[in-house]
């Protein structure tokens, strides 16, 4: 047997963190359109992409996992059933399991290889499934990859209810630090200056304190650095097209709150910044999307980021130190947009600017 070599199962863990938002972001899409071609091929690639790096590194149960993973999404492409919800869900439990197990192996911590194996084969179950059992065998994989075993006598259960805060905390970071990683890939994917997010976050945050913070800072600040994230799974031509969007193409352009707002209702603990993300282009006159919300139907935070993002969009040409003519252009243009911009969240922006300016 050879020696494994733990920088290519490295390698193999980056690989599974830089691919995860493109992943997640092709599931949920998927989830809305069962029928995409582009969505399926895109997931089916990253998947045989997967199981041939984890080929490379040659440890069996991230071999058996990969290939059972691929298993699936082959047989959506060869339409043996349809992509739903519960697909989507297991797809993203399965895509984290097999991190984490990974993660686990690299620190030299005890992986539950049996468990693995397990969800592996339930996979393989559901890849042979037809339409009539798939349902059953789905339901079957996703009781294993839900299920915990805890062995601890009474003091352990005790220790662990006093860690429950701490937890969070930590967990609440872990996230954030992922929402900023993918924050980062997106605004390099659109050429943006990587200092227009951390101006956006600290912008919103010193709005949201002068308020006495009316919005959680944290859901806050997971919002403004994924609002725009959704974009990345849209087409390329959509962007670089000289002449109008067509009418398809705007409503296409109108679906990436939604795609990340999806992720974040995933998760634990994220709900109020899915809202936020998914109503940033809401309007006070109605006439935003995707809802079209009014006036008071629109989350402070969503109101927060709508001006936040005019006024990047307008001075971001000097990403690192927008001079003060700048700024005040681009106060003046988000001014005389009352019908765009909600009036009490831009008079404490003007706030946030003037003690800036004047420090």
């Amino acid at each position: 047997m050879s020696e494994v070599d733990f920088s290519r199962i490295q390698e193999l863990l980056d690989w599974i963190d830089d691919n995860q938002l493109n992943f997640e972001l092709r599931v949920h899409s998927l989830e809305k359109n069962p029928a995409s071609l582009v969505d399926i091929q895109t997931i089916l690639e990253l998947l045989q992409s997967l199981r041939a790096n984890a080929s490379d590194v040659q440890v069996a149960f991230i071999l058996f996992y990969s290939q059972s993973f691929e298993m699936v999404f082959l047989s959506i492409a060869k339409n043996r059933y349809k992509f739903n919800s519960h697909f989507a869900e297991i797809s993203l439990l399965v895509w984290d399991n097999l991190r984490d197990n990974i993660n686990r192996y690299l620190n030299d911590e005890e992986v539950d290889i049996e468990r693995s194996d397990s969800i592996a084969s339930a996979l393989i179950l559901v890849s042979q499934s037809n339409e009539d059992d798939v349902r059953k065998n789905l339901a079957a994989a996703h009781k294993i990859l839900i299920s915990e075993v805890f062995i601890a006598d009474e003091d352990e259960k005790a220790d662990e209810s006093r860690q429950v805060i701490a937890d969070i905390s930590i967990a609440i970071e872990q996230d954030l630090i992922y929402f900023r990683r993918l924050s980062t890939f997106s605004e390099k994917k659109y050429d943006r200056s990587l200092d227009r997010i951390n101006r956006m976050t600290s912008y919103a945050l010193k709005m949201n304190e002068l308020e006495c913070n009316p919005v959680d800072p944290m859901q806050l600040q997971a919002a403004v650095l994924l609002h725009d994230a959704g974009m990345m799974i849209l087409p390329d031509s959509i962007f670089s097209k000289d002449t109008n969007l067509t009418k398809e193409e705007i409503q296409t352009l109108h679906q990436h709150p939604g795609v990340i707002a999806d992720m974040l209702l995933r998760m634990s603990r994220w709900n109020e910044a899915a809202l936020i993300v998914r109503d940033h282009h809401e309007r006070p006159d109605g006439r935003g999307y995707p809802l079209g919300l009014f006036g008071d139907q629109i989350s402070d935070g969503a109101k927060i980021i709508a001006i936040l993002d005019a006024f990047a969009a307008i001075t971001d040409y000097r990403a690192y130190r927008p001079d003060k003519l700048t700024i005040v252009k681009a106060l003046q243009e988000i001014n005389i947009h009352p019908e765009q911009f909600d009036k009490r969240w831009v008079k404490v922006f003007k706030e946030v600017i003037k003690s800036e300016i004047v420090g």
